[in-house]
């Protein structure tokens, strides 16, 4: 099932007054395809999983599943979630706690009137699909939080949906549960061949599951693609430094060319950059830009010089096992690189070299 959405909006009104949830949004979500729709609290992401689930309504725009609309707000057409055969799982899992494992994940099927043979059957189907044959008769008060999970996604795919909706459904799972929990999800997605759309705030999930991701912000798309395009390939800023930890560096820069070689001024200095970046820097309106570079671009070197001139001082470092995160301060300005070389200390003068081949020029947003 191909999900479209067009233009769309979503508007409220709260005690702040209007607030627009959603500004209008498009993207297209392939057939078969695990989609993660990513960015920070308030974003819009839960708000357009709900819109696509139809447990609200749109303010602006369509929604389609392959060929037939779901909502029109032009024409006022909203179709109740049961039309749209989508089945979603929360962050809370909704489970009903009287009833057994059995009953919450026959629950659906029973309110649809199905044959107690035909139940049976599906259930068993889901139950051994995710290892929850023993569990039939427990409540949900004897299970672990994994197991409630499987028991919530168990009762969303036993209805067999077109689209599967999942809100931040890992996020009450401690680190190793979520690990191995985004690779059972994968798994499955696989298996089954259902289009899923995934929200998370988690950008370990989102490039871990997403075989594509949308980020958001403020209600709008910043960018759409693999994680390793989000990663290499940021849009603009805000993709830069939410995709990405540690998050990428970034400088206030400008450039200019002198005797036919492009320069970078950053942090009160003036570098030279290789010639083939010129072009990329021609192409930015205006000669200021802000300069990304991830921790790991970032080379730190026992000296007590630089060619380069670019000199810094160790703040602290954070060790991380195979590899050191290093703070470092040049005067007011502040940067992290990432290392694996040597043991370095507080307050140690060290030397900055930049990998320019990972640079990233980045236009000022216009917002």
């Amino acid at each position: 099932m191909m999900v479209r959405i067009d233009n769309l909006s979503k508007r409220f009104f709260s005690l702040r007054g209007e607030v627009a949830a959603l500004r209008g949004l498009s993207l297209d979500i392939h057939d078969k395809e695990f989609f993660v729709l990513l960015g920070p609290s308030g974003c819009g992401k839960s708000t357009l999983l709900n819109l696509i689930a139809g447990l609200d309504s749109p303010t602006g725009g369509q929604i389609w599943f392959d060929d037939a609309v779901m909502a029109d707000a032009d024409r006022g057409v909203c179709l109740s979630p049961r039309k749209r055969n989508v089945a979603m799982v929360f962050q809370s899992y909704a489970l009903y706690p009287h009833l057994s494992v059995f009953d919450n994940i026959a629950f659906p099927l029973s309110i649809a009137g199905m044959r107690k043979d035909e139940i049976a059957e599906a259930v068993r189907e889901a139950t051994d699909m995710l290892e929850l044959a023993d569990l039939l008769a427990a409540k949900p008060a004897e299970l672990s939080g994994g197991q409630r999970q499987r028991v919530a996604i168990a009762r969303a795919l036993v209805r067999k949906p077109s689209v599967f909706l999942l809100d931040e459904p890992l996020s009450n799972l401690d680190a190793q549960l979520r690990a191995s929990m985004r690779t059972e999800l994968k798994s499955l997605q696989r298996r089954l061949g259902i289009t899923t759309i995934y929200v998370t705030h988690d950008q370990v999930e989102a490039m871990s599951l997403g075989d594509r991701v949308a980020v958001l912000h403020d209600g709008r798309l910043e960018q759409t693609g693999s994680p390793q395009e989000l990663y290499h390939r940021p849009a603009n800023a805000f993709v830069g430094t939410f995709i990405g930890s540690p998050p990428m560096n970034l400088f206030e820069a400008s450039w200019r060319e002198a005797d036919g070689r492009p320069h970078v001024e950053i942090m009160n200095m003036r570098l030279e950059i290789p010639l083939h970046l010129g072009q990329r820097l021609r192409a930015l309106k205006g000669a200021s830009f802000l300069l990304g570079m991830r921790p790991e671009n970032i080379h730190a070197h026992f000296s007590t010089s630089s060619p380069l001139g670019l000199m810094a001082t160790v703040r602290s470092a954070e060790r991380l096992g195979r590899e050191t995160l290093l703070h470092l301060a040049r005067g007011e300005h502040r940067l992290t690189a990432l290392t694996s070389a040597g043991d370095f200390t507080e307050g140690a003068e060290i030397s900055v070299e930049f990998d320019w081949d990972h640079a990233h020029f980045l236009a000022r947003s216009e917002r």
